[in-house]
């Protein structure tokens, strides 16, 4: 089948999620084909489809703009005989209801924070089938009549090209003539620095412990609301920042060196940084608050 991926293109967790579900599309036979969404303008750190890094890939084209013309999606489908297409956070009902008027069955999922009842009714309309991946979405999508078969999602088979190297470190500041075995590493993803990551609180508690050869790196992915990481970095020098966005194979391997994952959040979507620690071996701390 000549399936479509209508989704971003570039190094966000829908991004990888839309990379993770072609190759698995690809293994199952399919022929498969991306329609690469950009941001918004107004979004913190804007970006078209990249053609750099694992997204160098064949089969990708480029939306002109995250609200994609019914004309240029239906155009897109047609020029590759799309029959089935996957939607990523797509309320753009009227297009995704022209492709399903063309034949192309559509396929969706949205986070669950931003799905509300206003969108039931456009949803059933554009959408053949929508999906759920976690158990709580499917549930709170099932109160709203809409049956969502759960789809679990799993540690992608990249993870294995990654070996954590956790040996090596020097000793803490201080502790020179120690045995320690070295720092041991907390990892925070957290991501733009927006209000769904509580970076404040988890900087304060790692800052009120006493061990000094625990490290927490703080990665982000943007410079923003800066003022008090860096103060926290310049108050306690086991705080580390890293604010870039890093090449992949950088980035996995720098998170698979870590020892804890760190993954409080005040909500969460799928959290690919939870399979990326289960496939790395690390234990994760995270709080206890479901959908």
């Amino acid at each position: 089948m000549r399936v479509g991926i209508c989704a971003f293109w570039f190094n966000r967790g829908q991004g990888v999620v839309a990379r993770q579900l072609r190759s698995a599309l690809d293994q199952l036979g399919h022929e498969t084909y991306i329609l690469g969404r950009p941001t918004k303008e107004s979004f913190p750190m804007p970006q078209d489809a990249r053609t750099d890094d694992v997204w160098a890939q064949e089969g990708v084209t480029a939306a002109s703009t995250f609200h994609i013309p019914v004309d240029e999606l239906v155009g897109w489908a047609s020029a590759n005989s799309i029959e089935a297409c996957f939607f990523d956070q797509n309320y753009e009902f009227d297009a995704v209801a022209s492709l399903r008027a063309n034949g192309v069955r559509t396929i969706g999922r949205f986070v669950w924070e931003r799905f509300s009842d206003e969108h039931v009714a456009p949803t059933r309309e554009a959408y053949d089938l929508v999906y759920s991946m976690t158990l709580a979405e499917q549930q709170r999508y099932g109160g709203m009549g809409i049956e969502a078969p759960y789809v679990q999602w799993g540690v992608h088979p990249e993870y294995d090209a990654y070996t954590p190297q956790r040996t090596g470190y020097p000793p803490a500041p201080g502790r020179e003539a120690e045995d320690v075995g070295g720092p041991v590493l907390f990892h925070y993803h957290a991501g733009l620095l927006g209000k769904r990551k509580p970076f404040k609180e988890v900087v304060k508690a790692f800052s009120a412990t006493s061990e000094p050869e625990l490290r927490l790196i703080v990665k982000a992915q943007i410079e923003r609301r800066m003022n008090f990481l860096e103060r926290a970095v310049k108050q306690d020098s086991r705080v580390e920042l890293v604010l870039e966005d890093l090449p992949t194979e950088e980035h996995l391997q720098m998170f698979a060196d870590s020892h804890v994952c760190m993954a409080p959040a005040r909500w969460e979507g799928l959290g690919l940084h939870l399979y990326e620690a289960i496939a790395f071996g690390m234990p994760i701390v995270c709080n206890d608050d479901p959908p």
